[in-house]
């Protein structure tokens, strides 16, 4: 599912890097805006704070910074668009759009059964959990 994303689409890449690797609800994901994951010198922070969602905050790991820093230098944004922004207005992706871009990754990985954001945000708190983070810290919005 990496590979098919990264030779798709560096946004849909980087959405699902942020789904899969900090189990960050889709809605929250929507909301993000470029400010949220940029210093004031450009780089991308090391942990992502959603004010308006209180959520503590989300360490973004190497990968996810990177593939962020690729994607932002591959298109012109400005700090307050939308992150994961449509290609046909100023608007982010829908709740639709994110699931059928996740879904076409992996019935081209194989996968037959239905995956969508969800079923990343849910990989998340397995892995979570089989590497001992306690049941109580993962089921923390």
């Amino acid at each position: 599912m990496k590979k098919f994303l990264e030779n798709h689409s560096a946004r849909d890449y980087c959405l699902f890097l942020l789904g899969i690797n900090t189990g960050i609800k889709l809605q929250e994901l929507l909301s993000l805006r470029v400010h949220d994951v940029c210093e004031k010198d450009g780089g991308i922070t090391d942990f992502l704070s959603i004010p308006h969602y209180s959520i503590p905050p989300v360490y973004l790991n190497a990968s996810i910074r990177v593939s962020l820093k690729k994607y932002l230098n591959e298109n012109s944004f400005i700090a307050t668009d939308y992150l994961f922004r449509s290609r046909k207005t100023p608007n982010p992706i829908t709740r639709q759009q994110a699931y059928r871009i996740i879904n076409a990754a992996a019935k081209n990985a194989g996968i037959d059964e239905p995956v969508g954001m969800t079923t990343l945000r849910k990989t998340f708190g397995y892995h979570a959990y089989s590497q001992g983070v306690a049941i109580s810290l993962i089921q923390k919005d």
